[in-house]
């Protein structure tokens, strides 16, 4: 788990998941063990807490494998499976409200299955046993890491149920969207944009119902957004994680159209190149860009461009012709090998000993 929240989808991680996913005891059918079994009598109450307890412990460990999976985007099918067993395990037990690390568990499982693309029924009924814990209580047992899920949970939750929302989510959506992005990149993009007279609107929560994301550049005319990458919401292998994923999706699902922009293509490319890239990319949607990339001024920067790479790879070639044709090195005609030293002809060394 901790592997996953740092982004780490190295294979000896992937394999160890699938082992995880296999060794569970949520998947060699203990749960229908002990569904089929009658309830425990009174004179086996402990023998009860302690499966009790190793159940709730099953379930802890069983979901953060399943959180880790859906963040790494990795046995999906597998995943999504062992989620609908730990809600359907959680239905048949006695007790409604869960606390502590149960609670966190159950709301990565339900996460998980949000972020997998399971049924949504699913995911309610991981909720129901956390609706009435409080904020405090919640983020007394989670993880730095769980902050942005649970806020995606919460904010998903909001958008599809008609009742009151569990009284933990409120304080998570207030929390707001955080700086998703470096403010230099948004500022590089605005001062492109504005150089192509696209109209937009920079750092904005308002483009979002709910306001947990700030996107870095918004076209309200459209009804787009440029979604920017950075650092945390690709994994080790350079692909989306779970998170990173599930925002775009839940963009789309706002009604928004997602443009998706890498942020460290920025520094690997000259302005003009940057420029003709950005405005390709908005250019079915924005007809400014459009417009621009059409201009004489953007030919006329495309070709001074062209020109300087043709100035520059001439100069390579020259160099190169340079390293193979050099001058030949001085040689001594008394001398077999080229600038070896040697003293001279023998009779002038002779006279030099005299």
């Amino acid at each position: 788990w901790r592997c996953a929240a740092l982004g780490y989808d190295g294979a000896p991680v992937k394999e160890l998941l699938r082992a995880l996913l296999v060794s569970s005891p949520l998947s060699s059918g203990a749960s229908s063990s002990s569904s089929s079994s009658p309830p425990p009598s009174s004179s086996s109450s402990s023998s009860f807490s302690s499966s009790s307890s190793s159940s709730s412990s099953s379930v802890v460990a069983t979901a953060a494998v399943a959180w880790s999976c859906a963040e790494l985007r990795v046995h999906k099918r597998e995943a999504l499976n062992t989620v609908e067993k730990i809600a359907k395990q959680q239905q048949q037990q006695s007790t409604e409200v869960a606390s502590g690390p149960e609670a966190i568990a159950l709301l990565r499982s339900a996460w998980a299955c949000l972020a997998l693309s399971g049924p949504m029924g699913t995911t309610r009924q991981l909720m129901a046993p956390t609706a009435t814990l409080d904020s405090q209580q919640v983020m007394s047992s989670m993880a730095p890491s769980d902050l942005r899920p649970l806020q995606q949970l919460a904010w998903q939750a909001q958008q599809t149920e008609a009742s009151v929302p569990a009284k933990w989510m409120p304080a998570f959506l207030r929390h707001g969207s955080g700086v998703h992005t470096a403010i230099s990149v948004e500022q590089e993009l605005s001062g492109m944009l504005q150089h192509m007279r696209v109209p937009h609107v920079v750092a904005s929560a308002a483009a979002v119902p709910g306001s947990i994301y700030r996107v870095p550049i918004w076209f309200p005319e459209p009804k787009a957004v440029l979604d920017v990458d950075v650092q945390g919401d690709r994994l080790a292998s350079g692909i989306l994680g779970g998170a990173a994923e599930l925002r775009r999706s839940q963009l789309r699902a706002a009604g928004l159209q997602v443009i998706s922009f890498e942020s460290s293509t920025l520094s690997r490319s000259s302005r003009p190149q940057r420029l003709q890239s950005l405005a390709t990319m908005l250019s079915e949607l924005c007809p400014e860009a459009s417009a621009w990339l059409s201009s004489s001024e953007a030919a006329a920067m495309f070709q001074r461009e062209a020109n300087a790479d043709q100035d520059f790879d001439e100069d390579d070639e020259d160099d190169e012709m340079g390293d193979d044709h050099q001058k030949p090195e001085k040689t001594n005609k008394f001398s077999n090998r080229p600038g070896r030293d040697r003293p001279g002809p023998p009779h002038r060394r002779a006279q030099h000993m005299r």
